[in-house]
């Protein structure tokens, strides 16, 4: 009897890759404090210095994501998330021991490079070797990897695991993930992208656990056939209404993901949480914003394709512009009145904040991703995600650069409300002009934005 074990295993550990990016995105929440005050012992940056520091990351990750994801065509998929564990590790490594902002520059950037890279190919490689039935299940893994490598830093914070210690053990993530993934074979499309046939059968029969693979096979080949010959030049490939409203809709989303603040929150927990002056220690209630987010990420899972697309971009875009607006409303009133001083209300923070995680990791965190692959046609598929992914990571380096600048300019009270206007602005956009997608065909959705009659048409 045909087996899917292989498959799960698989996923799981390709998507140790998305743990490892994880874990550089929550980084700067354990180290500023050991940075900037100088507990570090070596030396000692300035807050300025720390939010470029923490910027890097994204600069790496638009600088690396493209040509590290079409290389992944060239060698393989396999190949390409190997191959990157070792500068992960270099990169952590040059965190770790450190002597000066340089050295730090330099090993968020290496992480950023990878980081980008691996937020293309690892998803690629997990729906590849996913048969249809489970596709969206493996295909989940890689967001709910994210959420386990942002809480495993954040865990390792509150245990006050010192910040050498915690670089040199998220350094071993992706060395562990480049020793799995040995074990498996690369994905059975890209082989037969080569004309690698014997071994694009051999890896399929290893995943289905059958030697009954032939007609997946054919399947597979017939879409090959079918990509190449929907191929265009590149400007006539987004010249079409459909190809332009794809592209709109995609990079709509994302730019809504991104500027609702969340990796503002994610990257600045701990002094979120400092600030807000909560009972808890800042760490600690950052472990609970962890844990409340992979649980949320794992419900996203079953009930995305329930629900729809729609649905949970606005529920979730109108509850975290609420969460940020009270929020911002408890920065006020702390920074503005005595209200906070008269008033037991320090558990307020850590309520909006969990909120905020879950609601966004319901709808906003994993649909823009998901989205982005359904929207764009063949022709431009791959284009139009290297693009997606570029401005995805160029809006990351704008919140994170400038989170820092824009509190100190209007307060964290002003930033919390900006971006809570911002979300509001995000529903509307998904109300009147988002399309639906759940339960739609390929064709189905291509028909629709091609739509004359569409209010995007007009570009």
């Amino acid at each position: 009897m045909p087996s899917r074990s292989m498959q799960y295993v698989a996923a799981l550990a390709a998507c140790l890759s998305a743990m490892a990016v994880g874990t550089t995105m929550s980084w700067t929440s354990a180290a500023q404090k050991p940075l900037t005050d100088g507990a570090k012992g070596d030396f000692q940056i300035s807050e300025t210095e720390f939010s470029w520091v923490s910027a890097f990351l994204s600069i790496g990750a638009i600088v690396g994501a493209v040509p590290l994801g079409y290389l992944a065509n060239i060698i393989g998929r396999k190949k390409v998330i190997i191959f990157l564990a070792p500068i992960f590790v270099l990169g952590y490594l040059l965190l770790a021991f450190a002597n000066s902002y340089w050295m730090l520059l330099l090993g968020r950037f290496l992480l950023g490079a990878v980081t980008g890279a691996y937020c293309v190919v690892a998803p690629m490689y997990t729906g590849e070797i996913a048969e249809p039935a489970i596709r969206g299940v493996l295909g989940s893994f890689f967001q709910l990897l994210i959420t386990a490598g942002i809480l495993f830093i954040y865990a390792l914070n509150a245990l006050d695991v010192p910040l050498l210690w915690v670089n040199i053990v998220s350094a071993i993530i992706p060395a562990i993930m480049a020793g799995l993934m040995l074990f498996f074979p690369d994905s059975p499309r890209w082989h037969l992208s080569k004309n690698h046939v014997s071994e694009a059968q051999s890896a399929l029969e290893f995943f289905r656990g059958t030697h009954n693979v032939n007609d997946e096979m054919d399947s597979i080949k017939q879409s090959l056939q079918e990509d190449a010959l929907a191929k265009l030049p590149f400007v006539q490939s987004f010249s079409t209404p459909a190809a332009k409203k794809g592209m709109i809709l995609a990079l709509s989303v994302m730019l809504f993901q991104q500027f609702s603040g969340i990796n503002a929150v994610i990257f600045y927990a701990s002094k979120i949480f400092e600030d807000a002056h909560v009972k808890l220690e800042p760490s600690q209630s950052t472990v609970i914003v962890g844990v409340c987010q992979i649980i949320a990420t794992y419900v996203s899972t079953l009930i995305i394709d329930k629900l729809g697309r729609k649905p949970l971009l606005i529920l979730s875009g109108a509850v975290m512009a609420i969460s940020g607006a009270v929020l911002g409303l408890y920065f006020y009133l702390q920074q503005k009145t005595t209200v906070t001083a008269d008033v037991d209300i320090s558990w307020l923070p850590i309520l909006c904040m969990v909120v905020f995680i879950v609601v966004f990791s319901l709808g906003y965190g994993p649909i823009p991703w998901l989205y982005m692959g359904e929207v764009f046609s063949s022709q431009i598929k791959e284009t139009g995600m290297a693009i997606a992914t570029v401005v995805n990571w160029l809006s990351v380096f704008i919140v994170t650069k400038f989170y820092g600048d824009l509190q100190e300019s209007i307060g964290g009270y002003g930033a919390f409300w900006v971006f809570s206007g911002i979300s509001v602005l995000g529903c509307f956009f998904t109300f009147f002009f988002v399309l639906e997608t759940k339960g739609k065909t390929f064709v189905q959705i291509q028909r629709e934005l091609g739509d004359e009659q569409d209010n995007l048409q007009r570009v």
